[in-house]
């Protein structure tokens, strides 16, 4: 007798705290809920950028009464393997989703390279699921596009004449030139050159190509002179100048402004203002007068 009344006393402690534990986790119940991939392939570009991460998106379908956890393995396949690590980065193979959003991501980041090799690929897979039941689209193959080879190309198509154009400030023409291939720089290096002043130095640009968009950026240094030393009169006397922005009233020196171009490379657009700052020669000290002032700057090939 006093075993069946532990046995009895034990069995229905070990049932409170199965109960217990699903009232924690307050994972969907229901049934009819299904989770799977919201699209089968995506192309990202191989190259690593700061901050950047990409998302695979899985949908819930079906009436949910609470979250669903999800877990995802990856894999590499296709004709140029894609390694975990090496390659790309995943930062969580199991995700929750929330009944409200029937939508969640698992993210990763490309590591890159500056080789030109084979698009690579991977491919994610739903494993399991914890409050729902996996639907037939479970995988995602991603492509990994290679920018260096087809980057020469870009390199090519941004050169050229531009007008320039920026918000209340008459048009003017100034131009883009890269470097040979072979030279120093090659296929990265750019230089716009006429700049708003017939006299400023070339502006020396970063060129970088996203293969999966099939876009390119142009990043402008500031913090550079650009023009100068020139005498600007009594008031501030002879000066540099140097290409800055504007951030809450503070003028920008360092960082860039980024550009990037349309799919046909004829015309782009940078992110920040561009500000012509005098600074005295020598000493380097601050006057507070602009020599232009570029708000919505714009490229449009001729």
């Amino acid at each position: 007798m006093k075993f069946n009344k532990i046995y009895a006393i034990a069995l229905a402690a070990l049932t409170l705290t199965a109960c217990s534990d699903d009232d924690d986790n307050g994972l969907n119940s229901t049934s009819g809920v299904t989770v799977q991939m919201q699209q089968s392939t995506m192309s990202v570009s191989e190259d690593m950028q700061q901050g950047v991460y990409y998302k695979v998106p899985i949908v819930v379908t079906g009436e949910a009464n609470g979250p669903v956890e999800v877990t995802v393995e990856v894999q590499g396949t296709g004709t140029a393997p894609a390694t975990e690590d090496e390659h790309y980065v995943i930062t969580d193979k199991t995700i929750t989703i929330d009944a409200d959003t029937q939508i969640g991501y698992v993210e990763f980041y490309p590591k890159g390279d500056d080789v030109a090799n084979d698009d690579r690929q991977f491919i994610v897979t739903i494993t399991g699921a914890k409050g729902a039941t996996v639907g037939t689209e479970s995988t995602c193959i991603v492509t990994l596009v290679d920018n260096e080879s087809l980057l020469p190309k870009a390199y090519e198509k941004i050169q050229g004449t531009y007008v320039v154009t920026a918000d209340g400030e008459d048009p003017f023409v100034a131009n883009v030139v890269g470097v040979a291939e072979g030279e120093d720089g090659y296929p990265t290096k750019l230089f716009i050159t006429n700049f708003y002043d017939p006299d400023f130095v070339d502006i020396e640009c970063t060129f970088s190509f996203d293969a999966a968009t099939g876009k390119g950026a142009i990043a402008m240094p500031f913090g550079v002179v650009i023009g100068g030393p020139w005498n600007f009169g009594s008031k501030y006397g002879v000066c540099d100048v140097v290409m800055c922005s504007v951030n809450n009233g503070a003028v920008v020196t360092s960082g860039s402004a980024i550009a990037t171009t349309d799919t046909e490379f004829t015309t782009f657009t940078f992110d920040k203002s561009l500000i012509g700052v005098l600074y005295t020669n020598p000493g380097g000290a601050f006057t507070g007068a602009t020599y232009f002032w570029f708000d919505n700057c714009k490229f449009t090939k001729q």
